[in-house]
C-alpha cells in the first residue's frame, strides 16, 4: 500500500504542480487579450472577440501538409515518446509552434512564447506514471479550411496495468495554423478532475495486480 499511496501524492502533486506553474509565470486567464489581437486582415474569420487569429488565408493544400507535418514530428506514437526520451519529444513538438504561440492548458492556463511552453511540457512529462506509462491514440479529426484551424479528439491513454482494465481521459484540442510549418495557437479542452481520477483508479489496478489481489475492486 506504501507505492499506491506515493502514487496518489505524486498525482497531487503533479496537479499543484501546474496550477503553481500557472501563478509563477503569470499565465492566467486575464492575460486573453494579448498580443495577437489583430487578425492581419484576415476577412475569413468574422468574429472580432477572438484574440487568437493567426492570419492568412493558406491553402487547403498548405494546411494538409502542416497537419501530416505535425502528426509525423510532434511524438504522437513517435519513437522517443514510446522511448520515455521526453527531452528529444519536447524540442521535437516544441519547435512545431511560432516564437509567440499562446498555448492553452485547462490546469496551468494560458502560456505565451515557444519557450514557456517547451518548459511545461518538460516538466509535465517527467512526472510518473505519464513518463513511462501514457500514450496517445486519436479518434478523429476535423479540418477548418476557411479558418485554418484543425480540431481533433485525442485519448491520453495509460498502459494496460496488468489486467487489461482500459484507463483514459479525452482530450479535444483546437489548433491555428500560423505558416511555415508552425502552429500559432493550441487550446486543449478537458477535465482535470477526470484526469486525476482516471490515473488514480490505474495506480489502484496497477498495484492490485502486483499484490495478485482481486483487481476488480482496484478499478
Amino acid at each position: 500500500m506504501r507505492g499506491l499511496h506515493k502514487q496518489f501524492r505524486i498525482v497531487a502533486c503533479m496537479v499543484a504542480t501546474s496550477m503553481l506553474f500557472a501563478c509563477a509565470g503569470g499565465t492566467t486567464s486575464v492575460d486573453m487579450g494579448g498580443d495577437g489581437a489583430e487578425t492581419g486582415g484576415d476577412l475569413r474569420v468574422t468574429d472580432t472577440d477572438d484574440p487568437y487569429n493567426c492570419g492568412g488565408p493558406y491553402s487547403e493544400a498548405e494546411l494538409d501538409e502542416a497537419w501530416a507535418h505535425f502528426r509525423t514530428a510532434s511524438g504522437r506514437g513517435s519513437v522517443e515518446a514510446e522511448a520515455g526520451d521526453w527531452s528529444t519529444f519536447v524540442e521535437h513538438w516544441g519547435n512545431l509552434f511560432t516564437e509567440d504561440v499562446t498555448y492553452h492548458d485547462h490546469i496551468v492556463g494560458i502560456m505565451h512564447g515557444r519557450e514557456a511552453v517547451k518548459t511545461w511540457m518538460a516538466g509535465w512529462m517527467r512526472l510518473p506514471p505519464f513518463d513511462t506509462e501514457m500514450v496517445f491514440d486519436m479518434e478523429w479529426v476535423l479540418m477548418d479550411y476557411e479558418r485554418g484551424w484543425v480540431n481533433y479528439k485525442l485519448w491520453n491513454r495509460m498502459r494496460d496495468p496488468g489486467d487489461g482494465s482500459l484507463h483514459q481521459v479525452a482530450l479535444f484540442t483546437n489548433l491555428r495554423y500560423g505558416g511555415n510549418n508552425q502552429w500559432c495557437y493550441e487550446e486543449d479542452i478537458y477535465n482535470p478532475e477526470e484526469m486525476t481520477t482516471m490515473v488514480m483508479a490505474w495506480t489502484a489496478a496497477k498495484a492490485a495486480v502486483a499484490r495478485g489481489g482481486n483487481t476488480t475492486e482496484a478499478r
